[in-house]
């Protein structure tokens, strides 16, 4: 096995670092430790649980290390970027997913009896009755025009009469998991029958890729493009261009002669900024999709709906429920504690919020603001100077701060680690963090639960970033856990849990959140939503966190439960 002497990298603040008596004497020892702790870890991911000891090292080092004692000492899965546990007496993988099997047989043989609240909670949810529901097909067809070119729901056709009725002009709030993508591809078909051509716009690689794809699926006989990401075609003379709206914002896309169709995908992106330039005069048909039409600022008045026109049709959570277009859900809310520095540090931030707020309220700086958010009212009057610029930016950099603290608690890394027999049981589960380094660091615990699961996140490259995502839906990991990333769009049609460990401003991004998990699943049966909050904090939807969020989805969901704030 390959050797190598420790490098000069100071240990990170805040890691304990072991006893000098059992610590590892080699590179070699100290990878094997780490795939013994966390198995079914890619050469990455061993590489950031040694950071900051000793034995930090690069990915190259630890690949050579991992090959060397391939089938003696390491273990690896079949995957494009392997991943590697340690390997058991016989050479067999002691890998997350074999220790998952072993402990579901061992709970079934009665050889595990429940110890931990979590374990109480799972079987709470299973003791929970839900009136069953006959499956449905994904896309049984109703009577429409032929010339739509697709099967529809009734209502993605009750969309389309109304956007034509608006002259193909307007813009869909369907909530995530309905079928919106499905709806553009029936406006793209049409189109390209009445000799337009078409601009899809996308705000990420992963969803550029998703389109591609669904056009393969329903539309072969398109020609189909893509400009931005991952280039093919020829977008001068495709039917269609599928396009990351940053590039499309640098270059006109028009290309037909009687009028192209503009299809915008998570329209509330293109507001404002550099990305409002992909919204060009020359598209003649204009829709916009997106889960609920909502910005911090004010760009949907003044860029969005002037553009698109008004929405054309609205589909809620109740009506896609009623349809069984979406899964039923339950929501769980957990509390958990915070340390006592982590307390002292969030009631010195929230005092440095109160006072800002309070000054500029006595100066008369936040009167007649209706219509737009304090976040953004702070943002105005930040750049104003003098006394009142200098409170705004007082009270905004300490709640940037307080929000950060709170998405990255300790306790909430522990929570999620006591959630190993949830997500364990689930057929796949999202983790939604605030920052790629708590990403990282749920992924790590979860792995040291013995559940096969992995982040995502911008600072990936978009092998490994699809890599993880494929790897879900075929449930070779059972979890991932992400900043953002999984936030829009991104279909994951196996999950089944959510987890979400940081409060959010904004309702729309809790909807869409919940999207992820909603999608319908085979037999219609139940999917969970959990969030994680600190108990007496602003987060505490005891408080009116989420409150928003909450009125949309509480009415319908199957069950919502609290959990004492001593279930950890």
């Amino acid at each position: 096995m390959t050797d190598t002497t420790p490098s000069d990298a100071v240990p990170a603040t805040g890691r304990e670092q072991p006893d000098t008596a059992s610590a590892p004497a080699s590179l070699a020892e100290a990878v094997l430790a780490e795939v013994t702790r966390a198995p079914s870890s890619t050469a990455r991911e061993i590489g950031l649980g040694l950071a900051g000891t000793p034995w930090a090292a690069d990915k190259t080092q630890i690949n050579k290390v991992l090959y060397a004692g391939e089938g003696a000492s390491f273990v690896r899965d079949d995957a494009t970027r392997p991943r590697w546990s340690a390997a058991d007496g016989d050479g067999q993988a002691t890998s997350a997913a074999s220790r998952r099997h072993r402990q579901q047989d061992a709970r079934a043989a009665g050889d595990e009896a429940p110890s931990t609240a979590m374990e109480e909670l799972l079987a709470s949810l299973e003791q929970q009755t839900v009136a069953p529901r006959p499956p449905v097909e994904r896309m049984s067809a109703v009577a429409v025009p032929a010339s739509w070119g697709l099967p529809l729901h009734p209502w993605q056709d009750e969309a389309m009469r109304g956007w034509y009725a608006n002259g193909c002009r307007g813009i869909v709030e369907a909530v995530t998991g309905s079928g919106k993508t499905h709806l553009g591809l029936a406006a793209a078909a049409r189109a390209t029958a009445d000799g337009m051509t078409t601009t899809v716009l996308v705000p990420s690689v992963e969803l550029q890729r998703q389109w591609l794809h669904r056009f393969a699926t329903h539309l072969p006989h398109l020609s189909v493009a893509a400009v931005g990401g991952e280039e093919k075609g020829d977008a001068a003379r495709a039917d269609v261009v599928v396009a990351v709206v940053n590039s499309a914002a640098r270059r006109s896309l028009l290309r037909g002669t009687g009028g192209d169709l503009l299809v915008a995908d998570e329209v509330h992106r293109y507001g404002a900024g550099t990305w409002s330039s992909a919204l060009r005069d020359g598209y003649t048909r204009r829709l916009g999709m997106t889960a609920t039409l909502e910005r911090s600022d004010d760009a949907v008045d003044s860029h969005i709906r002037p553009y698109f026109g008004n929405t054309v049709c609205e589909y809620t959570f109740e009506r896609a429920l009623r349809d069984q277009v979406v899964s039923p859900f339950r929501l769980v809310l957990a509390p958990v504690g915070m340390t006592d520095e982590e307390r002292v540090e969030y009631d010195t931030l929230s005092s440095r919020v109160s006072d800002s707020l309070r000054k500029l309220r006595s100066m008369g700086a936040l009167g007649g603001t209706s219509g737009i958010s304090l976040n953004q009212r702070l943002r105005q009057l930040a750049g104003v100077g003098g006394v009142v610029g200098r409170a705004a930016q007082t009270a905004e950099t300490a709640m940037r701060a307080r929000r950060r603290l709170l998405a990255e608690l300790v306790g909430k890394v522990d929570a999620v680690g006591e959630m190993a027999p949830l997500i364990d049981a689930s057929e796949g589960t999202v983790v939604f963090t605030q920052t790629k380094d708590s990403a990282e660091a749920v992924a790590h615990r979860l792995r040291e639960h013995g559940v096969a699961a992995a982040a995502l996140h911008a600072d990936m490259d978009r092998r490994e970033r699809q890599d993880n995502l494929d790897a879900l839906e075929s449930q070779r990991l059972l979890a991932l856990a992400a900043p953002k990333l999984l936030d829009e769009g991104i279909d994951l049609p196996t999950v089944d849990l959510g987890i979400v460990t940081t409060a959010s401003r904004s309702r729309r991004q809790m909807i869409q959140r919940l999207g992820r998990v909603v999608r319908r699943k085979p037999g219609g049966r139940v999917v969970t939503f959990v969030i994680l909050f600190a108990a007496g904090t602003v987060e505490d939807p005891s408080d009116g966190a989420h409150e928003g969020f909450f009125d949309m989805v509480v009415g319908v969901a199957e069950d919502v439960q609290r959990l004492d704030n001593e279930w950890q």
